[in-house]
């Protein structure tokens, strides 16, 4: 009897081991008060490391208020370090752009905001925790018109980024015609030498999953590592000058010193895809560019999305008449995401779909008049041995979300499939399921997915959320902003 109740217990503790379910985050919870920053639905929140040590604080902006939080893990709250609002001259018209970055020593860690005079800093105190709240003149230079009315907002884009990664941020500042990359040398910013024919982009396109940034003349400068690079190269998309569909990409890696030569290091051209949405990345990491591009037909009775690859030869040119490889995913609108999800560097596709049969009147039924969607989420695996991803999904997860909450209504924060919560290397998934709901799913360790959620991240309603990583861990953290209860609810993944 002893022996049978001993195995067990055994039996117990092995497969609550070997289920996904691991100790709850840590979890804290912060009401703001009224005299603190002005909140709404467009306030967006930040990780960022403002007093110089190992940790992130919360860094919230809303129009032009910014407010800093310390996260203090111990107590398990947030303790407010400054509120500031960034100043307004008398006559200015605007636009303004901020981004978070470090342009030099003297401006480590800095909040940087963009007019069309030039580039403030307020950089890290140095007397306490915080931002400086007197702006400092780092730039003075005409960046781009200003508008015939007034625009006073503050809008955020990626304007700062080391591409070359010696610590410090070049500045991706636009022209009336094109953009300028600047780097501090000494006491001065210094352009960047560029391709000569930089202001004669294609404008297209809707690049993703790069650093774009859009002129005035809504260009496209697009920034994207390849392979296993930490530096970042510069995309030029260019029209073709006998095909009025066909494209042509040059891909230009950074020489040191910073600088990008006038010929492309590689170059890929591609016929009749101007209408589509395009991906560019090094899907398996051979260190020459690939891109994907995506056509939805939009029709629920006979729904298709189309996955096109063009897998790059490793070869400075290619030209491409058809695709290396097509997915054919059955969603009026599918939707893509990417992520390492085997662990092997490689990239890998989720693809949304509708679980609904055309020919089902129940389904039909369920579609219309229901407030959520039956999805599947499909993997594609990358392998490597055959240089293509299968035909159909290595996996799949099944998934049920609110209509609001749903990829086909907040593509870009219903999933995210870039970050890792449980610590292993591999990337996991964060789905939006319900307007108070997100849950987490992981991988298994024969790579595959767990259906039951690793987490599930109960608040009373998700505004706006944001993931990094707060005390710099090996797993993710979500910040979590509701605007109903002016509530901020992180989580802590060990």
């Amino acid at each position: 009897m002893i022996l049978r109740f001993a195995a067990f217990i055994l039996l117990v503790f092995s497969l609550r081991h070997l289920s996904n379910a691991d100790s709850p985050p840590l979890t804290i919870q912060y009401n703001f008060q009224d005299k603190e920053i002005p909140l709404s639905s467009g306030s967006r929140l930040y990780l960022w490391n403002v007093a110089g040590d190992d940790t992130r604080e919360l860094v919230i902006q809303n129009q032009r208020t910014f407010a800093v939080y310390r996260i203090d893990l111990e107590n398990k709250t947030l303790i407010p370090l400054q509120q500031f609002t960034i100043p307004l001259k008398p006559g200015d018209k605007g636009p303004y752009y901020y981004s978070f970055g470090s342009p030099d020593e003297q401006n480590r860690g800095s909040l940087l905001v963009l007019s069309p005079e030039g580039l403030d800093s307020f950089p890290q105190a140095r007397e306490k925790p915080g931002f400086r709240e007197s702006p400092e003149k780092i730039l003075e230079r005409q960046c781009y018109p200003s508008p015939d009315k007034p625009d006073i907002s503050l809008r955020p884009v990626r304007f700062s980024l080391d591409m070359d990664q010696d610590g410090y941020d070049e500045l991706i500042l636009p022209d009336a015609r094109s953009f300028h990359v600047l780097k501090k040398t000494g006491n001065e910013f210094q352009d960047i030498p560029l391709p000569v024919d930089i202001g004669h982009l294609s404008t297209s396109f809707d690049v993703t999953d790069t650093i774009s940034f859009h002129t005035s003349s809504h260009s496209n400068v697009i920034f994207l590592r390849i392979g296993d690079n930490k530096t970042y190269s510069l995309l030029l998309i260019k029209d073709h000058p006998e095909n009025r569909e066909g494209r042509i990409f040059s891909l230009h890696h950074p020489r040191s010193p910073l600088s990008f030569s006038d010929t492309p290091d590689q170059e890929i051209i591609l016929p009749g895809i101007s209408q589509r949405n395009i991906f560019f990345m090094d899907l398996n990491k051979d260190g020459f560019m690939d891109i994907l591009t995506k056509e939805s037909n939009y029709n629920l009775l006979s729904p298709l999305t189309k996955v096109d690859v063009y897998l790059s030869p490793e070869k400075p040119k290619a030209v491409f008449q058809e695709p290396t490889q097509e997915l054919r995913i059955g969603d009026p609108d599918g939707m893509i995401y990417f992520g390492d999800f085997s662990g092997d560097g490689l990239v890998d596709i989720c693809a949304v779909q509708l679980a609904y049969k055309a020919s089902s009147t129940e389904d039909f039924v369920e579609y219309f008049a229901g407030n959520h969607f039956r999805l599947i989420l499909a993997f594609y695996l990358f392998h490597p041995t055959i240089d293509k991803y299968l035909s159909a999904p290595d996996f799949t997860l099944p998934l049920i979300m609110d209509f609001a909450t749903s990829p086909y209504r907040r593509p870009l924060l219903s999933i995210n499939t870039q970050a890792d919560f449980n610590g292993d290397g591999r990337k996991d998934i964060l789905a939006w399921v319900k307007p108070d709901l997100m849950e987490i799913y992981t991988m298994t360790s024969s790579d595959r997915i767990h259906t039951k959620p690793y987490a599930k991240l109960q608040v009373s309603e998700v505004t706006n959320y944001v993931i990094g990583q707060i005390d710099q861990g090996k797993a993710d953290d979500v910040a979590i902003y509701s605007l109903k209860k002016r509530r901020v609810t992180l989580f802590i993944f060990r």
